[in-house]
């Protein structure tokens, strides 16, 4: 009776499925897109920023639009989009893409005169299975971008660099950092913004019934403060 037992107990544990252990990380790929309309403050921040927090090379893969960043991180040929509108997210989620919202890139700062609040924000997505498996790239990538947002705000030549990183002039970089913010911690108003942009697609079909906070980086949800 027991050898029986013994050889039913190896039968469970061999036929359970073994997650394959991921291999380590040779260097975090970034996807980029160009343009103010993809705005991230990580495509001109010193490279010490990524380097410091990460702990590994980090390369910058440019794409062309959207659907060429997608395309890139369901093929594995990058691991985060830097920056994307959230719109462009939630279709891609419905056509069988498993996405986190891992920070918001850009958002309207609404203090400003002249700003109200926008929906449809750009943030930066990755995959689920990434942050299964590369967890603290994930939230070093977080770190990275809230030290950029910093860098932004005190160094001077900061708005030049951000500006020709979106393929504008000076002035236009300028108006941008006083305009927007790049800090990536998710807001309560960061989170209503997100919601209505989801109820949107929903209403025009490119939306699935998913809840919003299973798209959301779970380290976000537990930061998630009122702004």
């Amino acid at each position: 009776m027991k050898k029986y037992l013994w050889l039913c107990l190896f039968w469970l544990v061999s036929a359970a499925p073994v997650r394959a252990v991921p291999a380590p990380l040779e260097r975090l790929r970034v996807a980029f897109a160009p343009g103010a309309e993809r705005l991230s403050v990580l495509a001109a921040a010193p490279e010490p920023l990524w380097r410091d927090h990460l702990g590994l090379p980090m390369e910058k893969v440019f794409c062309a639009g959207d659907e060429e960043q997608l395309t890139a991180l369901a093929e594995g040929r990058v691991h985060i989009v830097a920056s994307i509108r959230a719109s462009k997210v939630f279709a891609a989620a419905a056509r069988g893409q498993a996405l986190r919202i891992v920070t918001v890139a850009c958002r309207p700062r609404p203090e400003r005169a002249g700003h109200t609040a926008e929906d449809d924000e750009l943030v930066s997505v990755t995959t689920g299975q990434f942050i299964m498996d590369h967890n603290d790239a994930v939230r070093a990538f977080m770190d990275a971008q809230a030290d950029a947002a910093e860098w932004l705000e005190r160094d001077g030549e900061a708005a030049a660099l951000l500006a020709r990183a979106a393929g504008l002039d000076a002035a236009r970089g300028e108006e941008l950092r006083r305009g927007r913010s790049f800090s990536p911690q998710l807001t309560d108003k960061d989170f209503d913004a997100l919601t209505r942009t989801q109820a949107r697609q929903r209403a025009l079909g490119l939306a699935g019934p998913q809840a919003l906070r299973s798209f959301i980086y779970y380290r976000q949800l537990r930061l998630l403060t009122p702004s």
